[in-house]
């Protein structure tokens, strides 16, 4: 626990002198109190303490630190005993138990309870003193005297009356109820106070179970949202934790907003998590209200109804485009300018090249330069894999589909009312852009606000940046916008180059196996580093299920060495090395070959590609053409169907692997004709194992097909005739 109750605190003692005297130590402390006497000045020094108080701390780690150097201490001349406070939720818990346990006690006692109280009443009638008795007849004379009294003088008045006022004085009033038919009002029992709880308790349920999110108070200032992601999603998938902050100062206000995938956490988190501790205070969950009451929408158009839906679902929804999706006129356009051309000339039918493919490559182009300005800018191009699907950034954003033309001083000018800006990229094609927030809350309001805004001819795309989006070497607070470079025609690397380059590099790098998970990569250089020739060493990793933040070692790596003579020498020293309990298999790297066994389909890279995704529109010789400008092809295979048309994928077969490198790298992010191209390295053995298949489909159906001559039979099962085709 988090929490610590201090008894024996000086009479002299506030919540400052309290906070201070145990925050000596460096600790964060997240709440102070000092518990004074009803009825006075809190806080003051007219205020008496009780003599005891309660201190919260940031994690539960401080505050056992705390217990167990403050304890029995001496502050001034009183002695301090500490204990750590239990949850709210325990101390209730208990106390219910012992209120059950004692009602279960009375009832079990509670025939000896009668028979006692019997028998005192009638110990106290039997001790009752005598002058008690005395009085007591005593007073019943005297009333009897004076009854006796007035009837004498009744008796004289009535001597004349006559007999019928006399028996009107003697008679006697009394109401009789009058029949009716109407049945008797059912008398209903009054609502007790545990049944008005329990129904109050079912109301708040419901509530809960209809917005699945709650309302926190009493939170830490220095509490974060992922610092609530952290603590709530033991109950359920978290949504959203929202802090809000004050409009002046920008600080939290105590107070948190959670919302959760599902009704039933909600339900959970709201039982368990009232009362309970929490970064060293007591919190108070309650059920939050809808976010907006509901609108007509009975009397709203289709195109209102579907820009309410995409705005609502812009935030959690899963995007189709890839991660730099880029507009395409904004590209032509961009190229266009560049070349000082017109956007007619680049799309024009009349040359031997498809339009589609002169749009495809001019993309290609846009987004290489793209990835350039944005390494520059520190940006990690990793994390816009599509393997990375882990958690996203919640103060940056990705601004997509921008029309041709657009400054940063727009952006600027546009996104700077939602909140304060630390960083703003815009590469020179001025397509896409990075806009990062010092608030997270400031960029959900920008969210809200700008998504799908129309800008010009286009429809603004907002995105949360991926996890691991910025290097640690990032610059912070630049707004950066690269000026339109023009177009430079690069002569290409030969193949023979590459393979040669790629060979050499082969031969001077050593492939380490089963390297313990735990052996971090700076303890594999260290072994290494004092051999001739040391240049780098590298363990792969793959990313955490469980934190997308953090990478899992893969039990091998590479180690670079200056040639191939100091990688031999490395090699003879290290084999069977010892690291971290693990000995260590040392060989010469194998380029193309160094995939572990089992790999995957689509993960070993070789010569031969499998690209998805391919329009039905798109023949071989458009793909021929795309593919051929990054590299030399020996094969191009679009399979279609039965009706001759195509079914969406092709198989490409590079002349060397570094050309299908290059032409993964280059076009992993392109587009053609609308369509986002799904890049995926082919297995030889499962496109061999393919056409062995379609082979033995062929011979079967070859011996199947009937024969040039057919015999026909009669109904009287006799052979009329056999005819030839």
């Amino acid at each position: 626990m988090s929490r610590l109750i201090v008894k024996g605190l000086p009479t002299t003692a506030d919540n400052n002198a309290l906070r201070t005297h145990f925050g000596s130590r460096g600790a964060t402390i997240t709440d102070a109190k000092v518990v004074f006497k009803k009825g006075t000045a809190v806080g003051t020094s007219k205020g008496k303490s009780r003599g005891f108080g309660f201190v919260g701390f940031k994690s539960p780690e401080e505050a056992k630190e705390a217990l167990h150097f403050f304890n029995k201490t001496y502050w001034g001349t009183s002695k301090l005993e500490i204990e750590i406070v239990e949850d709210n939720k325990s101390i209730q818990e208990q106390l219910q138990d012992g209120k059950a346990l004692k009602a279960k006690r009375r009832r079990k006692e509670g025939k000896e309870s009668d028979s006692e109280e019997e028998e005192s009443n009638k110990r106290v009638k039997v001790l009752k003193p005598v002058h008690l008795k005395a009085i007591e007849m005593q007073k019943a004379k005297n009333k009897a005297t004076k009854n006796s009294d007035s009837e004498q003088e009744g008796g004289d008045d009535n001597t004349e009356m006559s007999d019928l006022e006399y028996m009107r004085a003697k008679m006697k009033r009394r109401h009789i109820p009058e029949e009716t038919d109407e049945a008797p009002k059912e008398e209903t029992p009054q609502e007790t106070t545990q049944d008005a709880e329990a129904r109050k308790q079912a109301e708040v349920i419901d509530q809960v179970m209809e917005t699945a999110r709650i309302f926190l108070r009493n939170l830490p200032f220095s509490c974060t949202e992922d610092d609530l992601k952290t603590e709530f999603s033991k109950y359920g998938v978290v949504n959203q934790a929202h802090v809000p902050l004050s409009n002046d100062s920008k600080t939290p206000m105590g107070v948190a907003y959670i919302s959760f995938a599902s009704p039933n956490a909600a339900v959970a988190a709201f039982r368990a998590a009232d009362g309970s501790i929490f970064q060293g205070r007591l919190l108070h969950v309650l059920p939050a209200v809808n976010k907006r009451p509901p609108q007509d929408l009975s009397k709203a158009s289709f195109k209102k109804l579907r820009n309410k839906d995409r705005k609502e679902g812009a935030e959690s929804r899963e995007f189709s485009w890839s991660g730099l999706y880029m507009n395409a006129d904004a590209v032509v356009s961009s190229l266009a300018a560049r070349l000082n051309v017109e956007k007619a000339e680049i799309l024009s039918s009349d040359s031997s090249s498809n339009p589609a493919v002169k749009v495809a490559l001019a993309e290609t182009h846009v987004i290489n330069e793209t990835k350039g300005f944005l390494k520059e800018q520190g940006v990690n191009l990793d994390a816009f894999s599509p393997e990375n699907r882990g958690p996203r950034l919640e103060n940056t954003l990705l601004i997509k589909n921008i029309p041709f033309g657009t400054s940063v001083d727009d952006l600027d000018e546009m996104f700077r009312p939602c909140g304060e800006i630390s960083r703003l990229l815009l590469p020179p094609a001025g397509t896409i852009a990075i806009i990062e927030y010092l608030l997270p809350n400031d960029a959900r309001t920008a969210f809200k606000k700008l998504a799908y805004k129309r800008v010009g001819n286009s429809v603004l795309y907002l995105e949360k940046a991926p996890n691991g989006m910025w290097a640690k070497d990032a610059p912070s607070g630049a707004i950066a916008a690269g000026g339109p470079k023009p177009v430079e025609v690069v002569d290409k690397e030969t193949p023979t180059d590459k393979v040669a380059a790629g060979e050499e590099e082969a031969a001077s790098t050593l492939f380490i196996k089963n390297i313990a998970f735990s052996t971090p990569e700076a303890k594999l250089a260290s072994i290494f580093s004092s051999l001739s020739g040391y240049r780098y060493a590298r363990i792969q990793t793959k990313p955490d299920p469980k934190s997308a933040a953090n990478r899992l070692s893969m039990g091998y790596g590479f180690v670079g060495f200056d040639n191939e003579e100091h990688a031999k020498d490395a090699l003879a020293s290290m084999q069977k090395y010892v690291l971290d309990g693990h000995s260590l298999q040392v060989k010469f790297a194998q380029r193309g070959k160094d995939s572990e066994p089992g790999a995957a389909m689509g993960q070993t890279k070789t010569t031969k590609m499998l690209v998805k995704n391919v329009p039905f529109e798109a023949s071989k010789k458009d793909i021929r053409e795309l593919f051929g400008m990054h590299g030399q092809l020996k094969s191009v295979r679009l399979p279609r169907k039965f009706d001759r048309k195509t079914r969406g994928f092709a198989f490409l077969d590079f002349v060397t692997r570094r050309d299908a490198e290059i032409a993964y790298e280059s076009l992993k992010h392109t587009h053609l004709l609308g369509r986002h191209l799904v890049l995926q390295w082919a297995d030889d053995a499962a496109i061999n194992d393919i056409d062995a298949l379609r082979e033995k489909t062929a011979s079967s159906r070859s011996t199947n097909m009937p024969t040039n001559k057919t015999k026909f039979v009669g109904p009287e099962g006799l052979a009329l005739e056999e005819l030839s085709d």
